[in-house]
């Protein structure tokens, strides 16, 4: 193909749009890197990474989400906000299993360990707990130092 057939392309329109919504945060790609979890103020939304599209917003309790994590089957999603509550969700029905309050300060960081059955928890009462998710009950307590 010569050079004198080419042209330049005079307008460039977009293929898809994205929504602004996301306002900084806490975030979690799936293990499978199909979705991305993002807190957006009191709730999460999450987002098809091949499409942009919010598939799916999970309610919030009124206070800003803190920390998110994923399970590594990327059907569960733990959810905590300054309101002390930590949610576990179905995140692909949208059903919350449960919901507790582990500790006495706003939860800082979610962890799902490799089989998917506990999550850690470390908050800003310097404690740090591990709950059995099928279960609802803390396994472990681990406290910070004076």
């Amino acid at each position: 193909m010569s050079a004198e057939t080419l042209q330049p392309k005079a307008i460039y329109e977009p293929v898809t749009k994205l929504e602004a919504f996301y306002t900084g945060g806490a975030v979690r790609v799936t293990r499978d890197h199909k979705h991305i979890a993002c807190a957006c103020g009191d709730e999460v939304k999450v987002l098809e990474v091949a499409t942009g599209i919010v598939s799916r917003t999970l309610p919030g309790d009124s206070e800003p989400i803190t920390s998110l994590a994923v399970s590594p089957d990327c059907r569960t999603l733990v959810s905590a906000s300054r309101s002390l509550q930590v949610k576990q969700w179905d995140w692909t029905t949208g059903e919350c299993k449960r919901t507790w309050k582990p500790h006495r300060a706003p939860v800082a960081d979610l962890a799902i360990d490799a089989s998917g059955g506990y999550v850690a928890s470390g908050s800003a009462d310097r404690a740090i707990k591990v709950t059995d998710l099928a279960g609802g009950y803390v396994t472990h307590h681990f406290t910070g130092h004076g």
